[in-house]
């Protein structure tokens, strides 16, 4: 079961997935979370966080759930993407329904995870 969903209010957006594309390590798998995920961007107070029980997501952060984040690229709207604690990419393509995260010390193909089918509300 799929479920993901979009909730905006002000300057924090909340998202919350069920389903995630993982690259880890080289290797491309599909997770479905036992327990939805929960991933808040909050622009006023300059930090992302993602909430999750997953043990595939927790590793692939570090441990490190929430973030600072460092800069913005673009506009904010319906595409942006942020730099968080120096190496995270994050890029959220509201109006595409996918949030994706990214490291800029190592290839996609070898860490990203991506939020698909993001509903906003």
């Amino acid at each position: 079961m799929l479920t993901t969903t979009l909730f905006a209010q002000g300057n924090v957006y909340r998202f919350q997935s069920s389903h995630a594309n993982i690259n880890k390590q080289g290797e491309k798998f599909e997770a479905e979370l036992s327990e939805l995920a929960m991933i808040n961007v909050d622009l006023d107070a300059g930090t992302v966080t993602v909430e999750t029980t997953s043990e595939d997501l927790t590793t692939m952060f570090r441990k490190k759930l929430e973030m600072n984040i460092d800069k913005q690229m673009g506009e904010f709207g319906d595409e942006f993407s942020l730099q968080l604690d120096e190496f995270i990419l994050a890029h959220l393509y509201v109006n595409m329904g996918m949030i994706m995260f990214t490291r800029t010390d190592i290839h996609p193909l070898k860490w990203r995870i991506q939020f698909t089918s993001v509903e906003q509300k």
